[in-house]
């Protein structure tokens, strides 16, 4: 890529969505469906949904993570890790979040 040509930021993250074991299909039916979000593993025993979210912007704390809080059933969502290009520097990312792993 040469000087002249800028990179829009690009994120993905790898987060786990907790769920009641119950529950743990119709949440990664519901999970799946969203844009940006892939479902790569589903534990029954423990309610767990492995799921990767890819979006446009740099910062993927906030409403990013929030939508996936306000799925029906899910019970908590934690972010695994962050990959950001190019790198950003500044106020586009939340205090909370880095560069890389998390």
């Amino acid at each position: 890529m040469g000087d002249t040509e800028t990179m829009n930021p690009y994120a993905i993250a790898g987060i786990v969505v907790r769920t009641l074991p119950v529950e743990l299909e119709d949440v990664a039916d519901r999970l799946a469906r969203l844009p940006g979000i892939e479902v790569h593993h589903v534990e029954i025993s423990s309610g767990r949904v492995v799921v990767t979210l890819e979006t446009e912007h740099a910062d993927l704390g906030g409403a990013e993570l929030e939508r996936l809080r306000d799925v029906s059933g899910v019970v908590s969502v934690e972010l695994v890790y962050q990959y950001v290009a190019p790198p950003v520097e500044g106020p586009e990312l939340t205090p909370s979040m880095s560069q890389g792993a998390v």
